[in-house]
């Protein structure tokens, strides 16, 4: 599986075996600019995908549920430009220069 981020405000999920979207991911109301998987916590945890995009906002979302959006937060006061996961907090860079720790 692959991820990626799309102008049309969507995240696409791939099938690394046939290049076929499997599923499309709407939520954003901006370009989805950056995406980082957070690691398994233990084997009875769920997986979750985190989003950035040009609407200001990060989004996380249960992929082991269906995709389910769980969390959208205001990031930044201009377009969310780059995600990292640093242990157990998620990094967020902005175009407004702000490095923010969630």
């Amino acid at each position: 599986m692959l991820c990626s981020g799309s102008c049309d405000s969507t995240i696409c999920v791939w099938c690394t075996r046939t290049w076929q979207c499997l599923h499309r991911i709407a939520g954003h109301v901006g370009s989805v600019l950056a995406l980082a998987a957070l690691p398994l916590i233990d084997m009875n945890s769920n997986r979750y995908l985190v989003s950035a995009s040009g609407d200001q906002t990060i989004r996380m979302w249960d992929i082991d549920d269906k995709w389910r959006e769980c969390c959208c937060q205001v990031a930044h006061e201009k377009s969310v430009t780059l995600l990292t996961i640093s242990g157990n907090r998620v990094l967020s860079c902005g175009d407004d220069q702000k490095l923010r720790s969630w």
